[in-house]
């Protein structure tokens, strides 16, 4: 058959017919370095993020990760897939992270911007959408995101009203 008569006698002295595994006996990264790869597994099992939305958030802290060395990292440890996690979270997730095409906004805050300045394109004040109980903030183009009014909604109902000119959103969350 062509085969070396010693690997005939090494197969013969084997408890088992099964082909055993090839490769490295421990896989380690020739691109990551031990100190890396626990910075990645780290951010994954506390984020939750998605591979994309981690290698966008690591990038800045080991700037040559790549997306496959990412993936490849995330494999040898066992946590290339997220768990599956309930309805509410992944809406809250989806509905609250940052998106890179947005300009590191969120597709909500990305929407409400686009409402201040073309209103006409909306058929449904999509500031009245904020899911919460309560939830009321003001959207802040100076710095780009609402700010928060949680628990002063009365409050700043009135003050928004004494101040807001004539025929502006009303810029309520």
């Amino acid at each position: 058959y062509g085969i070396n008569p010693k690997t005939v006698a090494k197969w013969k002295k084997r408890p088992s017919v099964s082909d055993l595994p090839t490769g490295p006996k421990q896989p380690h990264s020739s691109v990551l370095s031990l100190e890396q790869e626990a910075i990645i597994v780290a951010f994954r099992r506390h984020s939750l993020l998605a591979l994309d939305d981690c290698l966008y958030a690591l990038q800045p802290t080991i700037p040559h990760l790549t997306r496959s060395s990412l993936h490849r990292c995330l494999q040898r440890h066992g946590i290339s897939r997220l768990p599956k996690a309930e309805d509410d979270k992944l809406q809250a997730y989806n509905f609250a992270r940052r998106l890179k095409t947005l300009n590191g906004l969120t597709p909500y805050e990305y929407l409400c911007k686009i409402w201040t300045k073309e209103p006409e394109r909306f058929i449904m004040n999509p500031n009245h959408q904020m899911p919460g109980l309560n939830s009321y903030a003001l959207w802040t183009p100076e710095i780009g995101r609402p700010i928060h009014l949680d628990g002063r909604a009365q409050e700043f109902s009135a003050w928004w009203e004494s101040v807001r000119p004539e025929g502006s959103p009303d810029g309520m969350i």
